[in-house]
């Protein structure tokens, strides 16, 4: 979720503004993507919405499907 590379300030800048709304944020930054990678209760709108308002460059990225070993077996799916 980032338009530019982030450093180190932009990362702590984004978590900032978002702890202001959801203490459990979490920010990170994805090297293999080279994105900003955020963790929040709070819904994709809100959350750019906040990181706008903080004056970073970011835009809605689209999320890759995650790989899972889970074959259903042993939760009954």
């Amino acid at each position: 979720m980032s338009q530019t590379t982030p450093n180190a300030a932009m990362i702590e800048q984004a978590r900032r503004a978002l702890s202001a709304h959801d203490e459990t944020a979490q920010v990170e930054f994805d090297a293999a993507g080279g994105a900003l990678r955020v963790h929040s209760q709070l819904d994709q709108a809100t959350v750019l919405k906040v990181l706008h308002a903080a004056a970073l460059p970011v835009a809605a990225a689209a999320e890759p499907a995650e790989r899972s070993d889970c074959c259903g077996g042993c939760c009954g799916g």
